[in-house]
């Protein structure tokens, strides 16, 4: 029996919709509180198609996981291209790349949380996650660290605290969701709040590890 092309394109939007109501529930709940049930009707797919495309809670979790590092691996190589890191340019390259995280955290404000949730945590999960998604990332980030230091003039700011503080800075607004409407006004959600805070971001980090402060005159 032969599967039509109509079928297997219903099957892979079905598939994009359980990886984003999963990438919903597993950010909402955790892996322990999440489930196929709820993200089946989170995705309005029956639960027999989850288990089709991932087998378990376990695999649709890794291919949630995959598809996001996926995603954001994708806008780094863009802002890249846009920006390539030679002839001088390479100040203007990681500018480009904080702006993209930043707006990456605005877009999938559930990326820090699943991550918030999974690393302090040691599991097989915490270990997987380290070990095929976090760590390469981490060993990119310092070759462009190293290549960024050399070429661009950025001060001596150790790549672990300098990554924590971008980090920090970029996704706790949007991980903190409905606290920054509430607290100041701000709506994480919003195009104009997450471009502001990408520009802001990239400023703030532009001035201090690019530009010498000035002294205070005596």
């Amino acid at each position: 029996m032969t599967t039509s092309t109509t079928d297997n394109a219903t099957r892979n939007d079905g598939k994009e919709r359980i990886l984003l109501a999963a990438l919903a529930e597993f950010a909402a709940r955790g892996f322990d509180g999440a489930s196929t049930t709820a993200i089946a009707r989170r995705s309005g797919v029956t639960q027999p198609l989850i288990h089709y495309h991932f087998g378990s809670k376990e695999g649709v979790w890794r291919a949630t996981v995959n598809d996001l590092f996926e995603r954001l691996g994708r806008e780094f190589m863009a802002a890249v291209l846009a920006n390539p890191p030679g002839n001088g340019n390479a100040r203007a390259t990681f500018l480009a790349l904080i702006r993209e995280f930043v707006r990456f955290c605005g877009k999938y404000p559930e990326f820090p949380r699943l991550l918030y949730m999974e690393l302090p945590v040691q599991s097989s999960r915490s270990a997987w996650l380290l070990d095929t998604r976090v760590r390469p990332m981490v060993n990119q980030i310092l070759a462009l660290h190293a290549q960024f230091a050399r070429d661009s003039g950025m001060k001596d700011v150790p790549v672990g605290h300098l990554m924590a503080i971008l980090t920090g800075a970029a996704a706790t607004p949007f991980a903190l969701g409905t606290f920054m409407q509430d607290a100041y006004g701000l709506d994480p959600a919003s195009d104009a709040m997450i471009e502001q805070h990408a520009q802001t971001i990239a400023s703030l980090l532009e001035n201090g590890l690019f530009v010498e402060r000035r002294q205070a005159p005596r």
